[in-house]
């Protein structure tokens, strides 16, 4: 069989914020898809209260969380006409 049609995955073009590590314990960072270089992460406890807004960019992409309590937290990030929100675990 031909290989022509075999899917390279470094060809992928992004189109998700990554976040990492989760669970972290200190801090996260974030890989920000192609095309994108600004953004705004917020977290939010599990009330929905807002505890950390930071402003990141594609070479300033990580967001100290030490002084947050262990738990679940829900974030949300955005920049141009994109909103992604996930959760993460603080240890």
């Amino acid at each position: 069989l031909p290989l022509s049609g075999i899917l390279n995955v470094n060809n992928i073009s992004k189109s998700e914020f990554e976040v990492y590590p989760n669970p972290t314990q200190n801090s996260i960072s974030v890989q920000f898809p192609n095309g994108y270089e600004n953004a705004s992460i917020t977290f939010y406890n599990t009330i929905g209260q807002k505890v950390v807004e930071k402003d990141i960019t594609n070479n300033s992409n990580s967001v100290t969380i030490n002084n947050l309590n262990s738990g679940m937290y829900m974030y949300s990030i955005q920049s141009k006409n994109k909103i992604q929100t996930g959760k993460i675990i603080k240890q």
